[in-house]
């Protein structure tokens, strides 16, 4: 076991050798101590200048002080930006990324003028003056950001004239010119602010520079365009579509017009056209019904003892219409961009016959076949209309079969005052006189031109005597008399690939119309007026085409002078 005098001895000489070590360092370093804690408070000398004032004597807090007292005040100072109209832009330093950085300076002023420093740059002595200027930093590109936001608000591009829609009419929106900085305004901006940063001067005001283009269109260049739109849109437009009559205003709006300057045209805005025609049609457009033919009845007629059939019928024969929407947009085309008075236009439209729905297996009307117009507008009057009303009505639903000949008179049957026909006008061996049943003829006629117009063979016919006034309306020359008493009668054979069903009635404008509902072997009709020999000579040209094949008719209509009374025998045609 060690003796506790000797550990005694270790322990206090290990402490004394400590110690030795600890003198040893503080000697080492105390200089190196000394040096900082004089730098660190030490003044500057007389030869010391910043920004041209002297800062002898002071220490390091004294210079921050110093220079937040002459910068302070600069780092807070607007720079101004004029525009061409007066305006101002105000921005500071710290808006446009410029920085005064005071502790880096102070730094760098007490480390340039440290002995240390003068010691290691030979260059450096301590009998010369040396004038510091405070560290700027500058971010560039936040300072050319804010510059080119600015410059770029107050440019303006050059407006040239227009015609502009304004408060419900049209007007001529005058030219502006424009106001564009010049070229290379930003770098010249932003290099003159980093200029005035450096020089630590307060900053002036800086004008930017500007020019002024000018537009490409003036209002004395567009005066006789805008003389021409005034002239063409003042009128308003005419529609007749049956009976109704719409007057469309175009100088209300500024959508029905596009202006094409360069061409010095005023065009019609033809999506919108379009689009207006497709409303107006959704407003006046209709769909037919449908018809049924809920059975067949099998009549024996009072004529001739010869059955015919009719069909049972539900629904009723009445038209739809569809409008024609591109004619129409062609007739606007047309009108509306025009000086021209005349702006009435007759709207073109299909009309839709109603679907024939057949309840009786084997029986089908799939389309119409053909229709017989005429007009009694011409003098008629009441007791003559219902006749008309009572013939056709006895026609509506009769149906023909397939190879069959018809005969007007079967179904008519004797045209009586019992029966409810009116005494009227008719015609008698070739002069106008009293008679029953006047007016049946108009049927007669009618039928006679749906016959002719379906192409069908005719088996016995005849024109009548006189020229009738009725029947120059849709096919002058083409009519057909018919009288029981006599045996005249209008005859036909069905020789289409079906059964035909006959529609038959007066429609509004003193008109009457003979419908044939039936199956089409794809046939086509051409009816053209012919040169005759004089006025009492109607000749038509009548052109059934099936296929390749044409088979050409001449019907020749002549009618005679009206006779005199002693002349006169008796009745022939109603």
């Amino acid at each position: 076991m060690r003796d506790t005098e000797v550990i005694q001895f270790e322990e206090k000489t290990r402490l004394r050798a400590l110690g030795q070590v600890v003198i040893a360092v503080l000697i080492f370093l105390s200089p190196i101590v000394i040096a900082w804690g004089h730098d660190l408070f030490r003044t500057l000398d007389e030869d010391v200048f910043i920004l041209g004032k002297t800062v002898q004597g002071m220490n390091r807090w004294q210079v921050e002080d110093f220079l937040e007292e002459k910068l302070g005040a600069l780092s807070d100072a607007e720079i101004v930006l004029e525009s061409h109209s007066g305006g101002r832009g105000r921005f500071s330093y710290q808006d446009l990324g410029v920085h005064y950085a005071i502790p880096e300076t102070v730094a760098y002023v007490f480390d340039v003028t440290s002995w240390w420093y003068n010691f290691s740059n030979v260059q450096a002595s301590s009998g010369d003056e040396i004038n510091f200027k405070p560290i700027v930093f500058v971010d560039d590109i936040k300072l050319e950001s804010i510059v080119d936001q600015y410059l770029s608000a107050q440019q303006r591009l050059p407006k040239d004239a227009s015609l502009a829609w304004e408060d419900l009419t049209w007007n001529i929106s005058p030219e502006q010119s424009g106001w564009a900085v010049e070229e290379n305004e930003l770098e010249r901006i932003s290099d003159h602010i980093q200029d005035i940063a450096y020089s630590y001067d307060k900053p002036p005001a800086l004008k930017v520079r500007f020019n002024q283009p000018q537009p490409g269109r003036t209002t004395q260049d567009i005066q006789g365009l805008y003389e021409l739109l005034l002239a063409t849109i003042e009128k308003p437009i005419d529609l007749h579509y049956q009976d109704d009559h719409l007057q469309v205003t175009i100088n209300n709006s500024d959508q029905w017009i596009k202006i094409q300057y360069d061409e010095g045209l005023v065009e019609l805005n033809e999506p919108f056209v379009k689009n207006w025609i497709a409303v107006f049609a959704l407003q006046y457009d209709s769909k037919s019904p449908d018809v049924v033919v809920k059975g067949i009845e099998n009549i024996v007629s009072e004529y001739d003892g010869e059955t015919y059939q009719k069909a049972v019928l539900a629904g009723d024969f009445s038209k739809g219409r569809k409008m024609d929407q591109e004619n129409l947009f062609q007739q606007i085309k047309s009108r509306v961009l025009t000086s021209s008075d005349t702006r009435k236009i007759d709207v073109e439209y299909e009309t839709l016959t109603p679907k024939i729905i057949s309840e009786v297996e084997g029986l089908e009307f799939p389309q119409q076949l053909s229709m017989g117009q005429t007009s009694y507008a011409m003098g008629s009057y009441t007791e003559r209309e219902e006749n008309i009303r009572k013939s056709l009505e006895i026609f509506t639903g009769v149906i023909i079969p397939q190879g069959e000949e018809f005969s007007f008179n079967r179904v008519s049957g004797w045209i009586t005052q019992a029966k409810g026909y009116y005494k009227t006008k008719v015609i008698i061996g070739g002069e106008v006189k009293e008679g029953v049943g006047g007016g049946v003829c108009q049927s007669s006629t009618t039928m006679y031109r749906s016959v002719i117009n379906a192409g069908m063979p005719l088996t016995e016919h005849k024109h009548h005597s006189l020229d009738v006034v009725y029947y120059h309306k849709y096919g002058y020359g083409l009519d057909a008399t018919v009288y029981q008493e006599t045996r005249q009668d209008l005859r036909f054979v069905n020789d289409t690939p079906g059964p035909i069903l006959i529609f038959a009635s007066m429609m509004p404008g003193f008109e009457t119309v003979m419908e044939f509902y039936g199956t089409t072997d794809g046939r086509r009709v051409e009816m053209t007026p012919m040169k005759a020999i004089n006025n009492l000579h109607k000749k038509w040209s009548w052109k059934i085409i099936k296929g390749d094949e044409v088979e050409e008719r001449i019907i020749n209509t002549v009618y005679q002078p009206e006779k005199k009374p002693e002349e006169i025998v008796i009745p022939t045609e109603i």
